[in-house]
């Protein structure tokens, strides 16, 4: 429970949400929005009169400063993470006028495949932000046999909002296809 309450401090004083300080109230609505969604996580068994929790809460100083939660089922391996954010996820944005997610490199009427499907809300941005990070996490995590679950974006915006992803699909359909435009409009590939 320390280290979730010093992601959500880490993530509020770094920007990335304001979980914890909304009106002067501990959590404030939000606030028991996101511990509606970390309810699922707090699951356990007594066994010996020991507290057995069904997840695991993994430690990443990277994850923890980034507002990002990992947690891994005990019993199945299954990851499932959740980013704190602060804001508006439905809230599309523009990158040179355009309304998809990698809308500075390829214009909207393209044939790109799925990520015209992406439109660029600030929950797929955030989407992509965790991707991005997991990136650099998942392969220093010690049991390599896990599978990836959910990604939840979770907002203190509008008294709590929620974003649901695949984190598999996701990765498939949306991170490793900008992940491939990026690089091929990189200057420094260009050599």
């Amino acid at each position: 429970m320390q280290r979730i309450l010093k992601t959500i401090e880490t993530s509020r004083t770094r920007g990335y949400s304001v979980f914890g300080s909304q009106s002067g109230r501990a959590f404030g609505q939000a606030g028991q929005h996101l511990g509606n969604i970390l309810n699922k996580y707090f699951k356990f068994q007594e066994i010996n009169d020991k507290k057995i929790y069904d997840w695991n809460l993994l430690e990443d100083d990277l994850l923890s400063e980034a507002g990002i939660l990992l947690f891994q089922n005990r019993k199945t391996g299954q990851i499932d993470v959740i980013t704190l954010s602060d804001y508006n996820l439905n809230v599309q944005t523009h990158f040179k006028g355009r309304n998809n997610i990698m809308g500075s490199y390829i214009p909207d009427n393209t044939k790109a495949g799925k990520l015209i499907e992406y439109p660029a809300t600030f929950g797929n941005i955030e989407a992509v932000r965790t991707m991005t990070i997991l990136n650099e996490v998942l392969p220093n995590i010690k049991s390599q046999d896990f599978e990836l679950g959910q990604m939840i974006i979770v907002s203190s915006a509008n008294r709590g909002q929620t974003k649901f992803y695949n984190i598999g699909e996701f990765n498939k359909n949306c991170f490793k296809e900008c992940l491939k435009i990026v690089n091929h409009n990189n200057p420094s590939n260009q050599i």
